[in-house]
């Protein structure tokens, strides 16, 4: 299983709802599945924290502007580590073995 690189950069420490965050997609699916159950395994086993804390699993729809820029419907599924600039997250991302689907800068919503 991969790691985040030593001393790398930390995800955020939990969401704000309407907060603008990186988030560096580890999957990306129609439906929840075994994709994205493989890709929930990894993020544990990285330590990268607490669901709902620096990672989520779940709606794109949670994430605006997600869709758009994975270019995939709104109603997909996805997991995702946040970071709040984009050079974390592509510092992050660079570290995946196997690679992220995709980074995408969003505004959350389901963080209440």
């Amino acid at each position: 299983m991969p790691s985040p690189p030593p001393g790398g950069p930390t995800p955020i420490d939990g969401f704000e709802q309407g907060g603008t965050y990186y988030g560096v997609y580890l999957a990306v699916a129609a439906k929840m599945g075994p994709e994205l159950e493989a890709a929930v395994s990894r993020v544990k086993a990285m330590g990268v924290g607490e669901l709902g804390r620096g990672w989520t699993y779940g709606s794109l729809a949670c994430d605006q502007g997600a869709s758009q820029q994975l270019g995939v419907p709104t109603d997909w599924s996805s997991v995702a580590v946040y970071f709040y600039t984009r050079v974390d997250a592509e510092m992050f991302a660079a570290a995946l073995d196997p690679p992220a689907e995709g980074i995408a800068r969003v505004k959350t919503y389901c963080a209440d």
